[in-house]
């Protein structure tokens, strides 16, 4: 029985070697990098606002490139272009003909019903943001 196992592998080996052989390789073809009109464009922070309410986005006083390289500007423009602008919009939505409509971020938060969840995680993500940017600053030489 040993045998034929044995058998049966240098069988099955030598058919996978002359197979192998028989495949011609795979022609290289180069692939071209992308000019500099095809790669990212990064905006611009005060092209981005946000819709009409009672909460506005906190004005970045500098480019999104620089705090590069330890926060590169991809990450900057993604988080205040994206994430902030869509708390900021969500809460303005969420807040229209509530009680805490009127109230400053601090208000809010303190007073919030911690069931409302559209309520509560936009008002955390606004407020976090906004502090994340206020805290930011480019290096001062």
């Amino acid at each position: 029985m040993k045998k034929i196992h044995t058998l049966f592998f240098n069988l099955l080996l030598g058919i996978t070697l002359i197979s192998c052989n028989d495949k011609k390789l795979t022609e290289v073809v180069e692939v071209p990098l992308p000019t500099a009109q095809e790669k990212i464009t990064i905006g611009h922070p005060e092209d981005v606002k946000a819709d009409q309410g009672v909460f506005q986005l906190e004005k970045l006083g500098y480019s999104y490139d620089a705090l590069a390289p330890t926060i590169s500007a991809l990450t900057m423009e993604t988080h205040y272009s994206k994430h902030y602008l869509t708390y900021t919009n969500n809460l303005n939505k969420a807040l229209v003909g509530t009680d805490l409509e009127n109230g400053t971020i601090e208000e809010i938060l303190a007073k919030l019903d911690p069931n409302d969840t559209e309520i509560r995680n936009n008002a955390g993500g606004y407020y976090n943001h906004s502090l994340y940017f206020k805290c930011l600053s480019p290096k001062q030489e």
